[in-house]
């Protein structure tokens, strides 16, 4: 399978097939206090503080990428490097964890989008 590089712009708008509604994905995301938040300013401060959270979480994952990327060049080589007997099998387990990490995220962005545009 070839790594995209990208793997946040994939589009992330449905809720995982659990049969959901539109609402109550957007009510599990920031939970009751969002839809009883006392004024737009509050409503707004929490969307900001959900965007920041999903930006740092995006940033951690674009390291981990980065350095499985480094770690998987350096078995290829042959080389280890700073990581210790890297086998072929445990970098498969990183990269589906990583695939893992970004498939929630991208859900997680999905389902930030859906409460902007509910907002």
């Amino acid at each position: 399978m070839k790594d995209s590089g990208n793997c946040i712009t994939e589009e992330a708008g449905d809720n995982g097939g659990k049969g959901v509604s539109s609402l109550a994905a957007q009510e599990q995301l920031v939970g009751p206090a969002f839809f009883s938040a006392r004024s737009l300013k509050e409503m707004s401060s929490m969307l900001q503080a959900r965007r920041r959270e999903l930006r740092t979480e995006h940033a951690e994952l674009e390291e981990q990428r980065q350095s499985w990327r480094a770690d998987m060049r350096q078995a290829r080589r042959g080389t280890t490097g700073n990581t210790p007997n890297v086998s072929p099998e445990s970098l498969g387990e990183v990269r589906s964890g990583l695939d893992a990490k970004s498939a929630s995220l991208n859900r997680a962005i999905g389902e930030y989008r859906a409460l902007e545009q509910f907002w």
